[in-house]
């Protein structure tokens, strides 16, 4: 039992948070303009078939999708859509030859309560705040 990941980034105004499982992947993005979140959640036995065969299940998924956040590979490339899709695209190059794989995931918009939203702007928040004292402490010193 490998237990669960979590992996959080910001990419394209959005805060992106994966969590996995043995059994499940669970992707939401959050505008960081508007506060509307966007989710998936994707069973091990759905993600071959949505990533049309490039990636078996959930472990590999993952890692593919954390390496195209953090730009490891220049040809791994993710974006996320204002409308709450996520983009893979992969470059594939044999020789001279190029071949660009991409496959989308849909995101359902998800009702989040005003006031727990309310609540993660104003923790996001204190957490800014923090940051910025630790940081004057340092200059001050």
């Amino acid at each position: 039992m490998e237990g669960s990941t979590t992996y959080v980034t910001a990419k394209d105004g959005f805060e992106v948070i994966l969590s996995k499982t043995d059994c499940e992947l669970v992707i939401e993005a959050e505008d960081q303009a508007s506060g509307q979140t966007f989710s998936a959640k994707l069973p091990n036995d759905t993600i071959k078939s949505m990533t049309q065969d490039f990636f078996e299940n959930i472990p590999e998924f993952f890692e593919g999708l954390v390496t195209a956040f953090e730009g490891i590979s220049e040809d791994t490339k993710v974006r996320v859509k204002q409308e709450g899709r996520l983009l893979f695209t992969q470059k594939l190059k044999i020789g001279k030859h190029e071949k660009v794989f991409n496959f989308s995931i849909p995101l359902k918009i998800v009702e989040v309560d005003p006031i727990s939203r309310l609540e993660k702007q104003v923790k996001k928040l204190w957490k800014e705040v923090e940051g910025l004292k630790k940081e004057n402490q340092q200059l001050d010193e």
